[in-house]
């Protein structure tokens, strides 16, 4: 008996590592979206000539949208059994933040920021339920690992954003076109939608709530 159990478990836990390490991956993107603004943001200041008031109340805005977003998107995950909201808020977050050189004026850039903070936000609370469901005894270490991805991410997000968008900046009649570097910025999209895809192909099968979870314990 024991023998014919063992390799369905074994299969069942391979599964599980993998949809763990694919959330986990999606967070490093994530939170690479998620710095984009704020390692822009010099640039988008001189840019869209922004004031110091405008600057503070953007990055806090982009806080306040990220944090906020949260708790709603927690209950109603929990409430309707769902996974997708994490993924929704993740496209969310790729189009409006891969459109940030869009923005023509301070009202513009305020909206696209807090939309993608919105959908950065949206994207944690069914992303560590998804890893803390799939963790079995190495719920712990695979949390921190979620939370490492992320901060790694927003580590690459901070230097690389600037590199990218100097380098696709086009330089004409001597002077450098900054709009036309933050505009290559939609380059980032399909990216940020191949790893939403990714996520959600092996994850939204899984049910949100551990309903089973006594019986399989038992088993």
């Amino acid at each position: 008996m024991l023998m014919h159990i063992d390799p369905v478990l074994d299969k069942a836990e391979s599964k599980s590592g993998f949809r763990a390490a694919v959330t986990i991956g999606t967070h490093f993107v994530v939170d690479v979206f998620s710095f984009v603004g704020v390692a822009l943001l010099p640039l988008l200041a001189v840019m869209l000539d922004l004031r110091t008031e405008q600057k503070a109340l953007l990055l806090a805005l982009g806080s306040f949208c990220s944090g906020a977003i949260q708790p709603i998107v927690a209950w109603l995950s929990d409430k309707l059994d769902t996974r997708a909201l994490g993924t929704l808020g993740f496209v969310l977050a790729v189009v409006c933040i891969g459109n940030l050189g869009m923005a023509r004026n301070f009202t513009e850039l305020v909206i696209l920021y807090s939309l993608g903070a919105i959908g950065i936000g949206a994207f944690h609370p069914p992303a560590a339920a998804i890893v803390g469901h799939l963790g079995g005894s190495k719920r712990s270490m695979l949390i921190a690992l979620f939370f490492l991805a992320g901060m790694t991410g927003g580590i690459v997000g901070n230097i690389f954003t600037p590199k990218f968008v100097a380098m696709m900046t086009p330089t004409i009649d001597g002077q450098p076109d900054t709009v036309a570097g933050v505009l290559a910025l939609r380059w980032f999209i399909p990216v940020g939608l191949a790893f939403a895809t990714v996520l959600a192909l092996p994850v939204h099968k899984i049910g949100h709530r551990h309903v089973d979870a006594g019986d399989r314990r038992v088993s």
